[in-house]
């Protein structure tokens, strides 16, 4: 009779831890299917989010470093009359910078990139911020960086100046600075037979482009020149300076070679 009960208190017990584990077992599920519904949701919302354009993700970026030395670098280029910005001034999507919106606007390795032209499409001048995903040595810009900034912005600087010779340039400077977009929107579609390729690029290193301890980043100046023209051959120099310091980090060559079918583009108006 006492075997008979302890056997069947045993048995109420195990009903009753049973029932609550199951009780429990179905609210987290319940629980668990609730938070998989809302993350659902939520991936829904952001695919149906219209895609932010580069421009809009690049305006967003504070500035970084010495805001001093970088506001004066800013300024002597947006407050000058011989230098418009040229990235915002010819690419009807406001400001198509290539690759640069891969690794700048899209990851922040480099926080800020701006080109501007001379008047004459003869020189072209950058300013980037270079920050932790640019790293070569730990607090060191990579060389690689380096190469791609000059191959970038020395490749402006030639297509500023074919734009000049072909008698495109000074309207675009006209409408942009009545605040219009371009109306030669022929610019962006066929960049290589407009501005061509690069076939080669030099670049000797001068001193390490050390990102700042205390703010992790580090901005450069980047001035570039077209140096000389040889039928479909034209080329291009530039320097690199550390904005704060002054220091030149690395100057360049290249060599940028026009498609034959290039050389028979007509002038503006011609």
């Amino acid at each position: 009779m006492l075997r008979g009960l302890r056997w069947s208190a045993a048995a109420g017990a195990i009903a009753i831890v049973s029932s609550k584990l199951a009780g429990c077992t179905r609210s987290e599920l319940r629980s668990n299917e609730l938070r998989s519904n809302e993350r659902s949701d939520l991936r829904d919302t952001e695919h149906s989010a219209a895609p932010r354009s580069n421009t809009e993700l690049w305006s967003e970026q504070p500035p970084r470093g010495n805001t001093t030395a970088v506001a004066r670098a800013v300024s002597k280029y947006e407050d000058s009359e011989d230098w418009v910005r040229a990235d915002l001034m010819v690419f009807a999507d406001g400001g198509w910078t290539g690759i640069l919106d891969t690794v700048g606007a899209r990851t922040n390795a480099i926080h800020m990139y701006r080109i501007w032209t001379s008047l004459d499409g003869q020189r072209c001048a950058a300013l980037a911020t270079l920050c932790e995903g640019c790293d070569g040595h730990r607090g060191i810009v990579h060389g690689g960086v380096t190469a791609l900034l000059f191959d970038n912005t020395l490749g402006w600087s030639n297509a500023m100046s074919l734009l000049a010779e072909r008698g495109r340039l000074a309207p675009l400077i006209e409408r942009a600075r009545a605040g219009l977009s371009p109306s030669d929107s022929s610019i962006d579609d066929d960049t290589p037979n407009d501005f061509g390729y690069t076939a080669n690029l030099d670049v000797n290193y001068r001193s390490p482009c050390r990102r700042s301890e205390s703010e992790g980043s580090v901005t450069v100046e980047l001035v570039c020149s077209l140096d000389r023209v040889e039928g479909r051959k034209r080329f291009v120099k530039g320097t690199m300076h550390d904005v704060e310091s002054g220091a030149l980090i690395a100057d360049s060559t290249g060599l940028f070679l026009l498609p034959r079918s290039a050389t028979a583009v007509p002038p503006a108006g011609g």
